[in-house]
């Protein structure tokens, strides 16, 4: 239905389940891709933004929870100045089978800076994705 753009906006639904102070984010099996490709058969390599757009479409819409969320990749710097991101020391651990993450996480809601895990509090290894 168009409606136009003077329209003024309206709720045709409500939510009642929800809280815009829970969120739950999940770690896919999708991103298990973009971890190897920084981890780089041992080598970690640090990419660059432009390398995950073209070759990891879900890699870049999801690549800063990797940092914020599960805290396996980090901001770096290439010689030449361009920003780039690698992994983590928890990200190699990860990888290497050291240790595991929590598949679900949520936003705290005493703390919105902070991810917890779920009630669920399942560990996933890398080599179980």
């Amino acid at each position: 239905m168009y409606i136009g753009h003077a329209f003024p906006e309206i709720a045709v639904a409500v939510n009642k389940n929800f809280n815009p102070n829970i969120r739950i984010e999940r770690f896919n099996r999708s991103y298990k891709e973009l971890l190897v490709y920084a981890w780089n058969d041992e080598n970690p390599r640090c990419f660059t933004l432009n390398e995950i757009r073209e070759g990891f479409p879900s890699g870049y819409g999801n690549h800063s929870k990797f940092e914020y969320i599960w805290g396996l990749l980090e901001d770096s710097q290439l010689p030449n100045g361009k920003k780039c991101r690698k992994l983590t020391k928890k990200g190699i651990s990860f990888i290497q089978g050291c240790i595991p993450i929590y598949r679900e996480m949520q936003k705290n809601p005493q703390n919105a800076n902070e991810w917890i895990p779920t009630d669920k509090e399942e560990k996933i290894m890398f080599n179980e994705l």
